[in-house]
């Protein structure tokens, strides 16, 4: 119950601000989405225009929507105070067995970010706990994708 309410919302609310105004450097685009009949718009060029191209070609993948917030995420600042806010994520992936929140990076920006508002990697996996525990609360999974080194071959045949 709490996990259909919770998907039911994040579809309605997506997408939940115009792509582009949390990512003012980044070269915008849209992609025509065969898996969900629709135009899907994205903020990276180089991140998320990728990671839809692999959920397009998964099998697994039934369906996404993007720009998903996130209401009531909570983390302690370093003074120790609690701070919530209303973060928008990229993508909330839908497949046969699992509905997961994917939160699309450039490692770069990840390896900048280690240590620092939940950010970090263990054995090469990279999450944020603030956001992993929203998800998990609400049954849903996290993840943090990145496009594998080097990109530009990788992009190449993905195309």
């Amino acid at each position: 119950p709490v996990q259909q309410r919770t998907v039911e919302e994040l579809v309605r609310l997506s997408p939940a601000r115009k792509v582009g105004k949390g990512a003012l450097h980044n070269l915008r685009g849209r992609l025509p989405s065969k898996k969900c009949s629709a135009l899907r718009l994205f903020e990276s060029h180089t991140v998320e225009r990728l990671f839809f191209y692999e959920v397009e070609l998964d099998p697994r993948v039934i369906g996404y929507v993007t720009q998903v917030p996130l209401v009531g995420v909570e983390r302690r600042l370093p003074n120790g105070r609690r701070h919530v806010s209303t973060p928008t994520l990229d993508v909330l992936v839908f497949t046969q067995k699992s509905i997961t929140i994917v939160e699309c990076k450039d490692e770069d920006w990840l390896r900048k970010r280690e240590g620092t508002k939940g950010w970090s990697c263990l054995d090469g996996v990279w999450t944020c706990e603030p956001y992993a525990r929203w998800a998990t609360d609400r049954g849903l999974g996290f993840r943090v994708w990145h496009p594998p080194y080097p990109f530009a071959v990788y992009l190449r045949n993905m195309e």
